[in-house]
C-alpha cells in the first residue's frame, strides 16, 4: 500500500512495517518501533496513575497509617507552607520531647507520598540555606479523610473507656 510516500506492509494481524522515503529522508522500522514504545509507555503510566487515583479515592484498598506516620502527617498539616524536612523534624522533636533522625522523617515522608497522603514540590533557594532549595510537603484530600477517620476512631475508643477509679497507693 502506498500512502503519501509511505509504504506499509502487514506481516501479522495488528502489525505494520513502515518505510518512508521523501528525498534524502528515510525512516525505518526501528525508529517507528521506538516511537510506538514511547507512546505505549506513556499511555501505560497514565493508566496506572488513573487506576491508583480511582483505587485510593473510592476506598477499594484502605491504607493504614502507623503511629509515627500519623504524627508526621499531622505535623505537615499543622506547618502548612513551612512543612519541609528540617522544620518537620524540629516540630516533632519539640512536641515528642525526643531526638529523631533525619532518615526516619524522610522515610516516613516518602512512604506517605507513595501512598498518596502527601504531595511535594521544590521551594525557592535562599541565601540562608546556602542556595539550597527545600522540598515542601502538602497533605492531600485523601490524607485529610484518613486523619479525620483516625481522630473519630480514637475519640470513640476514649469515650468507651470507663472512668478510671483511682485507688490510693499505700
Amino acid at each position: 500500500m502506498l500512502l503519501n510516500n509511505c509504504i506499509t506492509e502487514s506481516y501479522y494481524p495488528g502489525t505494520v512495517r513502515l518505510h518512508y522515503e521523501a528525498g534524502n529522508l528515510r525512516v525505518w522500522d526501528q525508529e517507528i518501533f521506538l516511537l510506538s514504545l514511547l507512546i505505549k509507555t506513556a499511555i501505560a503510566k497514565d493508566i496506572i496513575s488513573i487506576f491508583t487515583a480511582i483505587t485510593n479515592n473510592i476506598g477499594m484498598k484502605k491504607t493504614k497509617l502507623g503511629e509515627f506516620e500519623e504524627l508526621v502527617l499531622l505535623t505537615v498539616a499543622a506547618l502548612q507552607q513551612e512543612a519541609y524536612g528540617v522544620e518537620i523534624k524540629r516540630e516533632l522533636e519539640e512536641r515528642l520531647n525526643e531526638k529523631l533522625s533525619v532518615g526516619s522523617i524522610q522515610s516516613a515522608l516518602k512512604r506517605m507520598e507513595q501512598k498518596g497522603f502527601l504531595t511535594s514540590e521544590w521551594g525557592e533557594s535562599t541565601q540562608k540555606r546556602g542556595g539550597k532549595r527545600k522540598r515542601i510537603y502538602t497533605v492531600t484530600m485523601q490524607a485529610n479523610k484518613v486523619l479525620s477517620e483516625m481522630k473519630d476512631i480514637r475519640a470513640g475508643l476514649w469515650k468507651s473507656i470507663p472512668k478510671l477509679a483511682y485507688v490510693p497507693v499505700k
